[in-house]
């Protein structure tokens, strides 16, 4: 996801753990991936929000491992 987005994934860990944020065009492009609205990835609602933070937590460690092994 981080190399399909152009930014690297620590960047990316940061910006799901709430230590950075980045351009709103960054957002429109997680909002794509995700295929959510952006509204809806920034505010979020329910159970859908938590699974795809979960799943965004889930390839960022996929994308980590892979990285390493490098």
């Amino acid at each position: 996801m981080a190399e399909k987005m152009n930014v690297s994934t620590p960047y990316i860990a940061k910006i799901e753990t709430g230590k950075q944020t980045g351009p709103v065009e960054l957002a429109v492009e997680f909002a794509a991936f995700f295929d959510v609205s952006l509204d809806y990835l920034l505010v979020g609602k329910g159970d859908f929000a938590e699974e795809q933070k979960r799943g965004l937590r889930m390839a960022i460690s996929l994308l980590s491992e892979l990285e390493a092994s490098l």
